[in-house]
């Protein structure tokens, strides 16, 4: 036996007992699965990066693209309200102004004589004005346009004396100046006399031939007014309506809200996102656009409220033997020298005919109304193609996201009538929203109501209200600022000629009495601020209307593109402007930033309405944060209409900010936006048609493709 095999080296078989090192082998086939786990940790949490980015991106995308649709609404529906303001301001010139002079049948009375010309205001109340002195015949308690009495300079410059032809009955003979009978001819004075009779009813003969030229011209001059400045705004909306069904709608500056949409989305992309972002597969709908809602240059969407209102005025033939109440179409009889005078061109007359077509914007309207079944919304699709560090070879991954956003919480206007069925592309059934107003006209020509007395115009100040502007508080509440003209002398009365600068609307967009002398100080005018406070925001407007308190910084002034409605037809060959609320003018700087907040402060504040009578006007709007009506945030995923924010304004926004409503911290007025699924376009019970109307779905669903 060899003593030295004990100290020999390991064999092969000792070798391969020994266990040492195996780890490293497990480490190193471990570590290929570990890496494989790794990288696919990696890759997803970069994808899933990635496509929450996307989906982030596409959803500030569908934001964007809601907001500027929810300003264009916004803009409409301002623009609705302000032709409401157009039609009260019709209704109040033709019960107030034109019957200043129906003071009953024999001397004037405090109780007898009008609302706006009564000494004591305390006793004026929420009633139907019916003046005692014409009871016993239902006619007379109508009002008929009369402006041939004392209040007014036109008729006191063609008279010797205070005339009045206003308060003498329907149908009845005026009495003449009699003749003097000349008994001894040979005594001066007595020859003198008859002269001077002679003379007396030749000015009464002239007067009388005149009044009711005057009447009628001042009839046609608040006709006038009121269809040139309702044009001129119609003219815009339609512009703008035409802007809300494009397929890609522009904002206020002009520009594509489709490319903003894009700019947005860039962005907001990670750089991966942004390298493989897919132009041919990036696309952005307008619901608007969509299906029948666009049709008819959106009329099916934003159908207008279109309306024949009838005035009268007080005629009386030229041996004035016959007093009447007249239709504004009805000029046989009146003198054809003194026509031309006040009517050169024709034009008056030519619009006391009739309407004109429905497509004419000189076509008389209440308005317009929104298509419940035609939703407003936006939606945005894009694609991306990306590739992860540790997948290097295989072909890029698609990401796609979809977003849609609606405008919500904004009224354009109230609808005509209670419902609006699926099918219809009016409101037709049910009851009427405000009652007072005249009747639509429906295709065809006809009207909804046809009696002739409800063609006067007149609204509603509340919802529910019964009177509206023949109610004595209504009547009466400028009371303070007339009482003094039928005293007033020559030259201080009240003027027709502050009612025949209309004719630049379109343009400087004043259709309220003008004074030339007062210049810069133009709302300073008595008479003016009269008319202002009459269309002050009413309870009827604060609850059914948009209104924003300073539409001019909002939404004009904030605009610094190229002019939006440069290639609007021209109206009677003036260039039409976006005009500001009643009371502003674009000729002068600080009239172009008169708003709706001016109207209520000069109304409530600064006298425009009788301060005697104010705690009886509980109609009328006292703050313009009441007008903050819309929905307001408060709390995650509430879209209720918070109390606490209701009609309230915290803290006001500076000047230098462009937010609608004007209100940094509170209240809020007109649309907002919110996204939504594509399963809430799609759903099929909605009940948006008013109580009583059959569910269903909306007629502009996005394609099955988007």
């Amino acid at each position: 036996m060899d003593r030295n095999a004990s100290q020999k080296p390991y064999g092969w078989k000792t070798i391969l007992l020994n266990e040492t090192g195996q780890m490293s082998i497990f480490i190193a086939l471990i570590f290929q699965v570990l890496f494989v786990f790794f990288a696919m940790v990696i890759n997803v949490g970069l994808l899933v990066h990635d496509k929450i980015n996307l989906q982030n991106a596409v959803d500030l995308g569908a934001y964007y693209a809601a907001q500027k649709q929810a300003e264009v609404l916004n803009e409409i529906a301002h623009i609705n309200y302000q032709i409401r303001q157009d039609y009260k301001l019709l209704a109040w010139r033709y019960h107030v102004l034109g019957t200043l002079g129906r003071q009953g049948s024999g001397s004037p009375t405090d109780q007898t004589l009008p609302p706006a010309r009564k000494s004591n205001g305390g006793a004026l109340t929420d009633k139907a004005w019916k003046n005692p002195g014409y009871q016993g015949n239902p006619e007379e308690e109508y009002p008929s346009v009369c402006v041939a009495n004392e209040m007014w300079d036109e008729l006191t410059e063609r008279s010797p004396e205070a005339e009045n032809y206003c308060f003498r009955r329907y149908n009845q003979p005026v009495p003449m100046i009699p003749d003097v009978e000349v008994i001894a001819g040979f005594v001066p004075s007595v020859q003198e006399s008859a002269g001077f009779s002679k003379e007396a009813q030749r000015q009464q003969q002239y007067s009388c031939r005149n009044a009711a030229v005057l009447n009628w011209a001042f009839t046609m001059q608040m006709i006038y007014a009121y269809k040139l400045s309702v044009g001129t705004r119609k003219t815009i909306l339609w512009e703008m309506r035409k802007n809300l069904i494009a397929k890609d709608i522009k904002d206020r500056k002009n520009e594509s809200v489709r490319e903003g949409v894009k700019n947005t989305i860039l962005k907001n992309l990670t750089f991966g996102n942004r390298q493989g972002f897919d132009e041919q597969s990036f696309d952005v709908i307008n619901g608007l656009a969509e299906n029948q809602c666009s049709q008819a240059d959106g009329e099916f969407l934003i159908p207008e409220i279109r309306t024949a209102p009838l005035l009268f005025y007080t005629y009386s033939d030229p041996d004035c033997q016959n007093y009447q109440m007249r239709g504004q179409a009805a000029v046989e009889g009146l003198d054809p020298g003194e026509l031309q005078k006040w009517d050169p061109t024709g034009l008056m007359r030519n619009l006391a005919k009739a309407e004109p077509e429905p497509t004419s914007a000189f076509h008389s309207s209440l308005g317009f109304e929104k298509n419940p079944w035609c939703m407003a919304y936006m939606g945005v699709k894009a694609k991306t193609s990306t590739s992860k560090p540790f997948s290097p070879f295989g072909a890029p991954i698609e990401l796609e996201a979809r977003a849609f956003a609606q405008p919500f919480g904004g009224r354009i206007g109230p609808w005509y009538k209670e419902r609006w069925s699926r099918s219809s592309p009016m409101s037709a059934q049910g009851d009427r929203l405000d009652k007072l107003t005249t009747p639509r006209m429906l295709p065809g020509g006809a009207l909804d109501e046809s009696k002739k007395l409800d063609r006067l115009p007149n609204y509603s100040r509340y919802p529910g209200d019964a009177l509206g502007i023949t109610s004595e508080i209504t009547m009466g509440a400028q009371r303070h600022i007339f009482t003094g003209y039928a005293s007033a002398g020559k030259g201080s009365k009240l003027k027709l000629a502050y009612y025949t600068s209309f004719d630049n609307i379109p343009e400087v967009g004043d259709s309220l009495a003008y004074n030339k002398q007062n210049g810069q100080q133009l709302n300073q005018f008595k008479l003016r601020q009269a008319e202002i406070s009459a269309v002050t925001p009413d309870l009827f407007d604060a609850t059914y209307y948009s209104i924003d308190p300073d539409v001019a910084q909002a939404y004009v002034a904030a605009t610094n593109g190229p002019d939006r409605f440069q290639n609007v037809p021209a109206l009677f060959g003036r260039k039409v402007k976006q005009i500001p609320d009643l009371g502003g003018r674009n000729d002068q700087e600080e009239l172009a930033k008169f708003n709706t907040q001016s109207q209520i402060k000069l109304s409530v504040q600064d006298g425009g309405l009788d301060q005697s009578i104010m705690g009886k006007l509980y109609y009328v709007v006292r703050q313009w944060e009441h007008l903050l009506t819309a929905w307001a945030p408060h709390r995650a995923m509430n879209f209720q209409f918070p109390n606490e924010r209701f009609g309230k304004c915290e803290s006001p926004a500076s000047e230098k900010l462009v937010i609608p409503g004007k209100c940094h911290v509170g209240g809020r007025t007109g649309y907002s936006v919110r996204l939504i699924s594509r399963a809430y376009l799609m759903f099929q019970n909605w009940k948006i048609g008013g109580d009583g109307e059959a569910e269903g779905g909306i007629l502009n669903p996005p394609k099955e493709d988007f």
